[in-house]
C-alpha cells in the first residue's frame, strides 16, 4: 500500500528526528527508534542503563519521545524523561 499509494519517497525523504525548544525551555527530541536510528531494537523496559548511554551520549534534549516497540514505556536516564508512546493500533 505504500508503494502502490506514493507514500513511500514521502517516508523515505523524513527526518530521522524531530527537535524544537518548546516555550517552556523544553529542549524536545521526537525520535522513531532512538537518536540517530530508525531501526534497530529501539527503547523499551529492558533496555539496560549502559544501552541508553550509548544511545544518549550527545544528547542535549530534557525530554525524548521514541517510538519503534509500539509498547507504551517511561524511563529516565541521566535526568533526561524519555518517553515510548505506543500505538494506537496494537494492545498489549
Amino acid at each position: 500500500m505504500v508503494t502502490a499509494g506514493g507514500w513511500f519517497n514521502w517516508l523515505r525523504d523524513l527526518p530521522l528526528e524531530v527537535s524544537m525548544t518548546l516555550p517552556d525551555g523544553t529542549r524536545f527530541l521526537g525520535v522513531h527508534a532512538s537518536p540517530e536510528r530508525d531501526d534497530g531494537p529501539g527503547i523499551g523496559p529492558d533496555t539496560t542503563d549502559a544501552e541508553l548511554k550509548t544511545l544518549f551520549a550527545g544528547c542535549t534534549s530534557t525530554f525524548v519521545c521514541v517510538g519503534h516497540t509500539h509498547s507504551p514505556s517511561e524511563r529516565h536516564w541521566n535526568g533526561i524523561p524519555i518517553v515510548g508512546l505506543g500505538s494506537v493500533s496494537l494492545f498489549l
